[in-house]
């Protein structure tokens, strides 16, 4: 089911958005062992927010089953060719457009996998007695509360910024081998322009809990109205999230453009290889 998501750090969630697009990215670390198991992994996770009866465990189990399959025939191709295409076009500097591009044909990938498994999502949540939607309701907020703890820590202590700075660091070091004072300095600048958006990403998924909870009210519209809140979860985002959202999306796009420019050979080379490496690990996990 496609509920909340976890709040990485905002350009840790961007760089690895590129670079894992798998169900729960268990390709990149842990591969086919994992990837094969992530029906099972989804299934124990719902079983954590809500307690099913065997006939709703049995239907989530078909579906899983039945999403990983497709996902496997008819996505991880997808990724992986778009993958090598990126890898042959870091080859050379590329301009702001370029990735724009490149952030849009991965966030069309997202819609895809939310057209693809929403539609059965609202037809399983249908099924979930009044008792189970309390039960449900209830954990999304504790679950939420528990991914956004350290968020929240680090912006009451004033470490925040500082972290968002070390994850970048981070990631730009994984995928190009080595990180320039250059390039350090690109990412503490861009640093001082992220706002942190912890407190209105809490509000928004409060407010798109209070909706759901309505749509289950009126079991003659539930339906379509649950499908439209999976499809389009942003509707219930708050103006001061989309806002700050929009805002980092443009710092990691002016970020992204500034390190391109910055790159030796040597780290185009590497981060070419690693493109290369994660699409080759994506085909071969198309293979049963």
């Amino acid at each position: 089911m496609r509920v909340e998501t976890r709040r990485p750090s905002i350009l840790g969630r961007y760089l690895r958005l590129l670079c894992v697009l798998l169900l729960a990215a268990g390709a990149t670390g842990c591969g086919k062992l994992i990837y094969n198991r992530l029906d099972s992994l989804a299934a124990w996770y719902v079983g954590s927010l809500v307690s099913l009866d065997d006939q709703q465990s049995s239907q989530l189990r078909a579906w899983l089953s039945q999403t990983l399959a497709w996902h496997r025939e008819s996505e991880l191709g997808r990724y992986a060719t778009f993958l090598r295409e990126l890898s042959s076009e870091v080859a050379r500097p590329s301009g702001r457009t370029a990735y724009q591009q490149v952030l849009d044909r991965v966030e069309g990938f997202v819609a895809d996998f939310g057209a693809q498994t929403s539609p059965q999502a609202a037809r399983l949540l249908m099924e979930l007695s009044p008792a189970q939607v309390e039960e449900f309701l209830a954990n999304l907020e504790e679950k939420s509360k528990e991914r956004s703890a350290k968020d929240r820590a680090a912006i009451r202590d004033g470490t925040w910024q500082k972290n968002q700075i070390k994850n970048a660091q981070r990631q730009v070091k994984r995928w190009t081998g080595t990180v320039t004072e250059e390039q350090k300095l690109l990412v503490r600048e861009m640093a001082q322009h992220i706002q942190p958006t912890t407190t209105d990403w809490l509000e928004s998924q409060r407010q798109w809990r209070t909706a759901l909870a309505d749509a289950f009210s009126n079991r003659a519209t539930a339906e379509k109205r649950i499908l439209q809140l999976l499809r389009e979860p942003d509707t219930q985002w708050t103006a001061q999230y989309k806002t700050k959202e929009a805002s980092n999306r443009e710092q990691f796009l002016s970020l992204l453009t500034a390190l391109d420019a910055s790159l030796t050979p040597a780290q185009r080379e590497r981060m070419q290889h690693e493109l290369t490496n994660l699409a080759e690990r994506l085909e071969a996990l198309t293979e049963e």
